[in-house]
């Protein structure tokens, strides 16, 4: 009956033929009149410009010299709106993004104080939503938080101080692809965020079915060469009443992961094996320090706070996995209503997600992304760590 309605909906949509038009002129979009305006920017001809977007050329003149379209004057010129774009990108850069009603405010005092004829708003003092939409530079993203320690830790010396050891290390034992690996912790639970869904408008509770109230916390263990090498996770199941620290992994638990890595790469002191890894305490614990040494397993640890821009797979694999197992959880609780996911069907449901998304390609993106291999310490420039460097003055002009 659904498809029925439909069929019938789509041939009334189809049966009202609109009036042609009497004349041809003004048949140009807007998308047309942007596309020719950005050509002639770059160096295009005015008339070449006409022709290929089918614009009457005197038209495009006019509304090029006046900054107009279709009877409305634009407010900002091309100058003026890559000054505001661009001063909103700097703040985003240095972790300091300007909302879309901070944008607006923005723009009308950019527009008053500098005279620019408009009709915006003087109660409200904002432009519009239109300009900062359409503007191809940028767009709404939701930002991740970061810590003040995470900022100043990523910073020249730090970076010098790892590319310097992997120097080192690289001199000595000469590794190829096959026996580097990064290894790292990936977050999961048995309970994801849910996605918007279709509702009735106006709604104002709408809710959707899940497994449990609080979902238990799984770490998943994997590592990762530039070779397209991964080694067999590792899960480790939490406890939901214990936070992401408390969770994680162990002195012990990183052992029984050493054992597990060494029999899957076959490490040993004649033909050892790098391992990049964060500088977790549990990491450098004496257990794993002896295990890894009896076993050809040389250990490299990140600068702290710095694992987000040097670690291959927080680069380039686990967000992909992450969303992959969204992906598998939400295809579950549509196959099996009423269904709760339990602890042990976690497995199943990661196994198609990380088998996807295992491959050579995400590996050697990782690693040459942050040049762990090949190794390039000039990959960062000073722009990258000014945020770092501000920081720090900031805080030794306080103290």
């Amino acid at each position: 009956m659904q498809s029925l309605i439909f069929f019938d909906l789509v041939c009334c949509i189809m049966d009202r033929n609109p009036p042609s038009r009497a004349t041809t002129n003004g048949k140009w979009s807007i998308d047309n009149f942007n596309s020719a305006a950005q050509a002639i920017r770059n160096g295009r001809k005015m008339k070449e410009a006409s022709q290929d977007f089918g614009i009457p050329e005197s038209s495009l003149r006019t509304r090029m010299k006046q900054g107009q379209f279709d009877g409305v004057r634009l407010v900002f010129s091309h100058k003026r709106e890559v000054v505001l774009v661009s001063h909103a990108i700097t703040l985003s850069n240095l972790f300091y993004g300007l909302t879309m009603t901070e944008l607006r405010q923005l723009a009308y005092e950019f527009a008053s104080r500098n005279g620019m004829p408009n009709t915006f708003s003087s109660t409200t003092k904002l432009i519009g939503y239109d300009w900062a939409e359409k503007n191809p530079e940028v767009s709404i993203r939701k930002p991740e938080l970061i810590s003040q320690a995470r900022i100043k830790g990523f910073n020249c010396d730090a970076v010098k101080h790892i590319f310097g050891n992997l120097e080192i290390v690289q001199n000595n034992f000469e590794f190829h692809l096959c026996p580097i690996f990064n290894v790292d912790e990936a977050y999961i639970t048995t309970v994801r965020k849910p996605q918007c869904i279709i509702a009735t408008k106006g709604q104002k509770q709408v809710e959707v079915a899940s497994s449990f109230e609080r979902g238990r916390p799984i770490i998943v263990v994997c590592a990762m060469s530039p070779a397209g090498m991964f080694t067999p996770p590792m899960f480790i199941y939490g406890n939901p009443c214990l936070n992401y620290e408390q969770n994680g992994i162990t002195s012990e638990l990183f052992v029984t992961w050493l054992e597990h890595f060494v029999s899957v790469t076959k490490s040993s002191v004649q033909d050892p094996a790098l391992l990049i890894l964060d500088n977790h305490p549990n990491h450098s614990s004496l257990l794993a320090y002896e295990y890894a040494k009896e076993h050809g397993v040389v250990m490299i640890s990140l600068p702290p706070h710095a694992s987000r821009k040097l670690q291959p797979l927080d680069v380039s694999f686990f967000s992909q996995l992450k969303q992959g197992y969204s992906e598998q959880w939400y295809s579950f609780m549509w196959q099996h209503p009423y269904e709760k996911i339990e602890v042990g069907d976690i497995p199943k449901l990661f196994k198609s997600c990380y088998e996807k998304y295992a491959s050579i390609g995400n590996t050697s993106s990782g690693f040459s992304r942050k040049r762990n291999y090949p190794f390039n310490t000039d990959i960062f420039s000073d722009i990258d760590f000014a945020v770092a460097d501000n920081l720090v003055l900031q805080n030794e002009e306080h103290q």
